[in-house]
């Protein structure tokens, strides 16, 4: 059995600084990040526990959210 994980980017008055950490990490344009943030879609997903450096990849896009909401 497979776990994944999807990253759903919660809307508030300042989508634009989410936008820059949406791109570093995905191929996906402007308008698409945009688009799946405003319609409450997942911007990156990945499967837990195949690939060590996509998990370390996850963890620290974890904590980059998490001091852009303090």
């Amino acid at each position: 059995m497979m776990s994944k994980i999807f990253m759903i980017v919660e809307k508030d008055n300042n989508v634009t600084k989410y936008i820059p950490t949406v791109r570093k990490n995905t191929f996906l344009s402007l308008f698409d990040i945009k688009s799946k943030i405003d319609n409450r879609e997942a911007v990156l997903g990945w499967e837990l526990f195949k690939d060590e450096d996509q998990d370390e990849k996850a963890e620290s896009l974890i904590k980059s959210k998490n001091q852009t909401n303090m």
